[in-house]
């Protein structure tokens, strides 16, 4: 358990515990400063930043425990799936490869409620609501998430009517799923539980007021959660997300066909990471032969060749005859992100 303080750096995540996913959890995914290359990264962390108002809390002098650095959220269904608005439902190995930390709730009691709420709204089979109904609605609503920076946080007349919406979804009176954002359906499950176990909302708030950075507010001020640590990441793939989307986010006439094939190569290599957790030893392989990185002894028992058969589809890596790169810009991206890692001499 950690002390409430909002993390805002990769020096702050780093020193959390790895932790696996369990029913219940909320994950907020994090973009910490300079790793955000992408219009909607760029523009949910600045508008966080900029635009975000402020809540009856802050009003009254009381410091935000939630950072800018929150871009998405999501809700554990179970050890293995992890529940998103417009439902979508992920393996947690598809997704292992963003910052994430995570808050667990206390009261088991809420934490199952709150599953079975997202289930339906997921449009998952549960007990509560009869199958095989046409269901409408439940897409992702980006004009409320863009709303959400501006709108007024707290409780009111209209947000008991949303979250009765709801609980009337998930009971089967209704046909209809509002549509929601990532950390509105983080806040709307707990809450419409919280109401329909105990009759009194978990955290007072209006979920289509509540940003990612609102969320992680919430959850720390809340005597309900904890934050328990970070979703489990090896350092390697962190840090090669970065190199590869500030690399596609350069100056496209700048780069060598070498270099977007290794880029390609790195990207292949880190998403097997999710996919077969075998990411990470092709990765030591390429960032010794194609870098000249050198890889401690301590990790070369993990490092997995590029068969020949592999590199055919990389005829310009091919042609480097195994011969490292050590100029250009992605290999100064590499050289700063990646050779101080703890895996290379």
């Amino acid at each position: 358990m950690y002390k409430n303080d909002a993390i805002a750096s990769l020096k702050q995540y780093n020193k959390l515990d790895e932790v696996e996913v369990e029913p219940g959890d909320v994950l907020i995914f994090k973009v910490f400063p300079g790793w955000a290359f992408g219009q909607v990264e760029l523009g949910i962390t600045w508008g966080q930043k900029l635009l975000h108002k402020k809540s009856a809390d802050e009003k009254f002098g009381i410091k935000l425990q939630g950072s800018s650095t929150s871009e998405h959220a999501a809700i554990g269904l179970s050890n293995r799936l992890l529940a998103e608005a417009a439902a979508e439902v992920h393996d947690t190995d598809e997704i292992p490869n963003n910052a994430a930390i995570v808050f667990k709730c206390k009261n088991k009691e809420l934490a199952k409620g709150a599953v079975a709420v997202t289930k339906a709204l997921c449009r998952i089979d549960v007990d509560t609501r009869p199958k095989n109904r046409n269901i409408l609605d439940g897409n992702y609503d980006m004009g409320g998430a863009i709303k959400s920076l501006s709108q007024e946080r707290a409780f009111k007349s209209t947000t008991n009517q949303f979250i009765e919406d709801i609980i009337s979804f998930v009971y089967g009176s209704s046909d209809v799923i509002p549509n929601m954002f990532c950390s509105q359906l983080a806040v709307a499950a707990y809450e419409s539980a919280s109401v329909a176990l105990y009759g009194k909302t978990c955290f007072g708030s209006d979920p289509r007021g509540v940003t990612p950075k609102y969320l992680e507010h919430l959850l720390n001020t809340s005597g309900n959660f904890y934050l328990a640590g970070r979703l489990k990441i090896p350092a390697l793939i962190l840090h090669t997300h970065k190199v590869i989307k500030k690399y596609e986010h350069a100056r496209k006439w700048k780069q060598s066909s070498e270099s977007i094939e290794l880029v390609e190569i790195l990207e292949e290599a880190w998403s097997l990471q999710a996919q077969e957790r075998k990411g990470f030893g092709r990765l030591l392989h390429i960032y010794e032969t194609y870098f000249g990185l050198n890889v401690r002894s301590e990790f070369r028992h993990e490092m997995l060749s590029l068969t020949p058969e592999y590199l055919e589809d990389y005829p310009a890596v091919k042609a480097l005859h195994m011969k490292p790169k050590r100029n250009g810009r992605l290999y100064n991206m590499v050289f700063q992100e990646i050779a101080p890692l703890e895996y290379f001499m």
